[in-house]
């Protein structure tokens, strides 16, 4: 998995997202992910929700301001369940693991806010 890092103001993306007016990505898992948590999150881990490991920071050095999305983009090699389980790391360091085993192949955003998630269906 990789990220696609574009600072894409909330707002515009969820009408976006709701509107159906988005193309979805060439692999069926990729989807926005869009900061509403009132944090910058410095660290974005994701995990198939059958799997313990989470694997690599797909941030890498950059950071996901309040207010602002990014394109996580699978690749091959990555498990090719669509059920995934998402951990935040903020900036003051502390966490959120969300852990409901969200299909993203079926969706074009999730929201995060401080306690819950929010799907964006396609169109």
């Amino acid at each position: 998995m990789t990220v696609r890092k574009a600072a894409v103001p909330l707002i515009v993306l969820m009408g976006l997202c709701l509107t159906g007016a988005s193309a979805r990505s060439s692999d069926r898992r990729d989807f926005w992910a869009l900061n509403n948590t009132g944090k910058e999150i410095r660290e974005f881990y994701v995990s198939a929700h059958e799997s313990t490991n989470w694997g690599q920071d797909g941030l890498g050095r950059s950071t996901l301001a309040n207010g602002m999305g990014t394109k996580i983009v699978f690749t091959s090699g990555v498990a090719s369940s669509c059920d995934f389980d998402f951990k935040l790391v903020y900036s003051d360091g502390t966490s959120q693991v969300y852990q409901k085993g969200r299909d993203v192949c079926t969706i074009m955003a999730i929201v995060y806010n401080v306690d819950d998630s929010i799907i964006l269906k396609v169109g």
